[in-house]
């Protein structure tokens, strides 16, 4: 499999400017043997030390040309430019849209679009949209707007927040090129963030608090009790691998919104995270 990643143009740079790299170098431990295989370098001994040294330049010029056809020094801007620099799309970066997938519940929430969004939102459970990432979208929403992490929370959101005018589905990490979008709808009264209790929806809801202009709240169902989440929660969402240490910078973070110091609250108490999935037991009562 063709290898055009960073670490191994790293790798193939030095080489070219130097002619040779350590052998104990951690670039050589990763991509030398390969080339060692094709007699394009060697081991060679240097006073004290080993070096991978290239004993075939042109050979090696076609080797960088095979997995990196735009050469060693190009740096990719766009998905094309990834594929065609470097076979790998994703090197270039975001793809040149972010989806909005959103679900429209009042009259009058969006602007600058000629079709009726609350029709579409009744007839096929949502609608959608593709935020360009040179921010010449012309939709806009206004009114009371809440973000949720969790597709089935998403589909019931109104029957949380009843005054909730645009319901915006996350799937955990919302595109950056959405918020930035959020930051030209000026007509947005609030932002309310309908996250997990946990280290991901906390973690998100301080990088909403830093990056959107609007006024943000994260929501915590006033029926949520603290035996909730002693009963229904996971230690490992609050205190195992990224989570433990995502919530040490948590617990560090001065807000004065209630909901994120409630569920701060509860999580310490208990040990415990609570997904947002919770709150659906809640619509049969």
């Amino acid at each position: 499999m063709r290898d055009s990643s960073e670490t191994h143009r790293r790798f193939l740079q030095i080489l070219i400017s130097d002619g040779k790299i350590k052998r104990n170098h951690a670039l050589s431990k990763k991509y030398s043997q390969g080339l060692i295989d094709l007699e394009i370098v060697a081991i060679q001994r240097e006073g004290r030390s080993d070096y991978i040294t290239v004993t075939k330049p042109k050979n090696l010029q076609n080797y960088i040309k095979n997995r990196f056809p735009g050469g060693l020094e190009a740096s990719p801007s766009s998905r094309l430019e990834g594929v065609m620099l470097r076979g790998n799309s994703k090197l270039g970066g975001n793809a040149s849209h972010g989806i909005l997938i959103c679900r429209i519940l009042s009259n009058d929430s969006t602007k600058n679009i000629t079709v009726n969004s609350q029709d579409i939102t009744q007839e096929m459970g949502l609608f959608s949209a593709a935020i360009n990432s040179d921010g010449n979208t012309k939709m806009r929403i206004c009114g009371e707007v809440s973000i949720v992490e969790n597709l089935d929370v998403f589909m019931n959101i109104e029957c949380f927040i009843q005054s909730v005018d645009v319901a915006i589905y996350s799937g955990g990490i919302l595109d950056s090129r959405i918020i930035n979008w959020l930051n030209e709808c000026d007509e947005i009264s609030r932002i309310i963030h309908a996250g997990d209790y946990d280290s991901t929806g906390l973690k998100e809801f301080m990088r909403y608090e830093r990056e959107i202009n609007h006024h943000v709240e994260f929501y915590f169902n006033e029926s949520i009790k603290l035996e909730d989440f002693r009963t229904y929660g996971r230690s490992d969402l609050v205190g195992k691998g990224r989570n433990l240490g995502l919530m040490d910078g948590i617990r560090k973070h001065q807000t004065t919104d209630e909901g994120f110091n409630k569920s701060i609250q509860y999580i310490l108490e208990t040990g415990n995270g609570l997904e947002q999935e919770f709150l659906l037991s809640m619509l049969n009562k």
